[in-house]
């Protein structure tokens, strides 16, 4: 209770001197400073945010560089309608207007589509799998596209698309940008980060190379007292792009990338309040685990992307052809689970090794012909393959069970699972725009797709079937997506909005350990969503000010629902449908040349539309994982120091609502999460080539229960108080 006073009364500060501020200055400001125009890719054109009439929260270069954002665990309480999920061990989930699948540890298909520039990074179904995601570092902005993007972007964004825009070889001019960070996180150690830019021109205002790097070290904060670590969560990350562009005529460029990652946890982000008294494992602090195993996971992924750009007198032909090559090791102690099976502890974990290949090729043309009627078309292809191998082992277990393993004491395993996802998507998509008059505009666009699937699985163990050793599933849906728009400029300054859109998945395999212990369907169907929406975009104050808004209500039919029945094990089930609506609000003011006020908040509220008996979860209930409110209350004060030097002070306070764990009744219990608020604070001065910034992230050092639970309990938590500075150097 105490944090939210001190976040209420922060703001009501920040928004009282804010005011002030406006009211002493007054005139000599009003005018001179306005916010800056925003260009968004979201429809597949260069568009400014507030005339293109879609949903899109945005983070710019300079948002990213003022919050301190290296992350999406960073910035995605300042994006209305957008959550993330933290399963630590089972990886992220990013959840758009609460479309949310899953209320356990493993990851329904992907209802978000999430790319680095053109190139779009898959998450299937699976324990350890999830969308690879690369730090924020050298991005020109962030774009987070709410809704369904069946038509330009396919299966995989009913929910919507997070694209993140990295920034491109600059052939005028050469530069360097070297930055270091050092911090301290509270009941943990020192935490670092290095990032270097080089961006080189080859053949003057021809082409150049622009080289990206950096490493960050951080800190745990959870002591380990099973296995007797002190800070075993901690991590560290590699990354290193290399792009380069040439002008090949004055209509043709091509653009190469390579983007490598490579990411250790040493464990996770879980705390345990219940620990393991049979075996002398007692919980004495909030920041504390009681694991009879190790935990960790390594994921390492490369992207290549190629990208051909020609300009025409009568549009802009491009071609993206990308591959990428991701892969996944973990290890999970399952020593809890063995516990609820059997009543007995003793150590037992899984391993895990996941690889996702994935070879993309897309084709489209944009018109630029003059007129009223402008039109893209466009074809995508893909071919996939996904590869998972899961073992657990539990030495001892013969002992329990009488040899019913089947194999030398020593060697005994509760399962030998193997699968192979093969999947080929094809696309074609057309988008058509006409301007009925100089403010009335109109839009249709559709989107044939051709999706095929083989799912195999060989599995021997206690958990397989085994009438059932090999199990093969195919999967093949066409179809079309549709998508309506209708836009007027009542002024310069304001438009309004209306939409209707479509979204598809594919249906689903569940395991055979899932499906023979749960005595569930081995298969589940394939689901869709109809999306309706009217927004606003309004500019007030002579572009000082801007207020977007956006009202929606869709229905998602047949929605697939990953869920934790009695067994103990995530299936794949269809419900009778979904209805989720909601609302968005994001509002940015300048009220004189140093001050800039952003207040963004998104209420979520999907909700079943039938009981679901097998789970027993009534009709009108709230999906899990999905906080009912967002909201970001952000304050930049900009102003000279030191002859001319500028400085700035910023204060974020961010909110998460309420969240529910489980959909159901069944199995795991369904909890209530706690609403909870961050404070973020910094402060820093800046030359013409340097910037320095002092930062405190959780400055009352909140601890907020983001996920649970495991099955003894174990929740997983934000990062507690993190104090630090930031130093960047650039030369031209």
């Amino acid at each position: 209770m105490r944090m939210r006073h001190r976040a209420i009364a922060l703001s009501i500060v920040l928004v009282t001197t804010c005011t002030g501020v406006n009211a002493q200055e007054g005139t000599e400001d009003r005018g001179q400073q306005v916010l800056e125009e925003i260009i968004v890719t979201a429809t597949r054109r260069d568009t400014a945010l507030q005339d293109t009439p879609l949903s899109i929260g945005v983070l710019t270069g300079q948002d990213i560089e003022d919050s301190g954002a290296l992350h999406i665990f960073d910035y995605w309480r300042m994006i209305p309608s957008l959550a993330v999920t933290d399963w630590g061990f089972a990886g992220n989930r990013f959840i758009i207007r609460g479309l949310s699948g899953s209320s356990g540890p493993e990851t329904d298909e992907s209802l978000t589509a999430n790319y680095l520039d053109d190139t779009l990074l898959v998450s299937p179904q699976g324990l350890f799998t999830h969308a690879p995601s690369f730090r924020l570092v050298d991005i020109d902005r962030v774009e987070v596209l709410r809704g369904p993007q069946g038509t330009l972007f396919g299966a995989g964004a009913m929910g919507g698309a997070i694209r993140m825009i990295t920034n491109q070889p600059d052939v005028s001019r050469s530069t360097q940008t070297l930055e270091a960070q050092v911090s301290n996180t509270a009941h943990g150690d020192l935490n670092y980060g290095l990032t270097g830019t080089w961006n080189l021109p080859l053949v003057e205002d021809s082409s150049a190379l622009r080289i990206v790097a950096y490493h960050f070290d951080d800190d745990g904060f959870i002591d380990d007292i099973g296995q007797r670590q002190d800070n075993a969560n901690g991590a560290t990350t590699s990354g290193l792009r290399l792009s380069a562009t040439a002008q090949v005529t004055d209509q043709l460029d091509i653009t190469a990338k390579i983007a490598w990652e490579k990411m250790e946890l040493e464990g996770f982000n879980f705390v345990d309040p219940n620990g393991k008294p049979p075996v002398g494992l007692v919980i004495t602090d909030d920041y504390q685990s009681a694991l009879m195993t190790d935990e960790w996971r390594d994921e390492e992924t490369i992207l290549y992307n190629v990208n051909l750009n020609y300009s025409s007198e009568i549009g802009d032909f491009v071609s993206v052809t990308s591959y990428f090559d991701s892969k996944t090791d973990a290890q999970l102690d399952i020593s809890e689970s063995i516990n609820v099976f059997f009543g007995v502890f003793f150590p037992a974990w899984g391993i895990d090794g996941f690889r996702q290949k994935a070879f993309m090729q897309e084709l489209r043309f944009a018109s630029d012909l003059g007129g009223r009627f402008d039109w893209q078309a466009g074809a995508f292809y893909s071919d996939m393959d996904f590869d998972r191998g899961t073992v657990l082992p539990a030495p001892g277990f013969n002992a329990i069970c009488g040899g019913c393993t089947g194999l030398p004491d020593g060697e005994e395993t509760v399962l030998v699972s193997d699968v192979d996802d093969e999947r080929r998507e094809l696309g074609l998509f057309v988008d058509m725009s006409y301007w009925f008059t100089e403010r009335l505009q109109g839009s249709i666009g559709a989107r044939w797709y051709d999706l095929r699937r083989t799912a195999s699985e060989v599995a021997t163990g206690l958990f397989a079937d085994p009438n059932l050793p090999v199990a093969t599933r195919e999967f093949d849906n066409d179809g079309i997506n549709g998508k309506a728009v209708l836009s007027y400029k009542v002024t310069d300054d304001a438009m309004l909005y209306g939409l209707i859109s479509e979204g598809f998945r594919l249906g689903g395999a569940n395991e055979q350990a899932a499906a023979f212990l749960c005595n569930t369907e081995q298969t589940f169907d394939s689901d869709s969503i109809v999306n309706f929406e009217v927004g606003a975009k309004l500019q007030f104050f002579d572009s000082r000010m801007t207020f977007n808004t956006a009202l929606y209500h869709a229905k998602w039919d047949d929605a697939q629902l990953l869920v934790q029945p009695r067994c103990g094990f995530s299936v794949g089930i269809n419900s009778g449908g979904v209805t989720a609506e909601g609302i968005e609000i994001e509002t940015a003011y300048v009220p004189n040349d140093r001050w800039e006020l952003v207040l963004n908040a998104g209420y979520m509220n999907p909700t079943l539309d039938n009981d679901v008996p097998d789970i027993g979860a009534p009709a009108g209930r709230r999906l899990s994982n999905v906080p009912d409110l967002t909201a970001n209350l952000s304050s930049t004060y900009r102003f000279p120091v030191l002859g001319g030097r500028q400085a700035f002070a910023r204060a974020d306070i961010q909110h998460v609502g309420s969240i529910y764990t489980e959909i159901g009744n069944v199995g795991r219990p369904r909890i209530e999460l706690d609403p909870y608020t961050l404070v973020n604070l910094r402060t820093g001065i800046e030359g013409r080539q340097w910037r320095i910034t002092l930062f405190a992230d959780n400055v009352f050092d909140e601890q907020a229960v983001i996920l649970c639970c495991r099955d003894n309990g174990e929740f997983t938590i934000n990062r507690p108080r993190t104090i630090g500075i930031r130093a960047r150097y650039s030369a031209d």
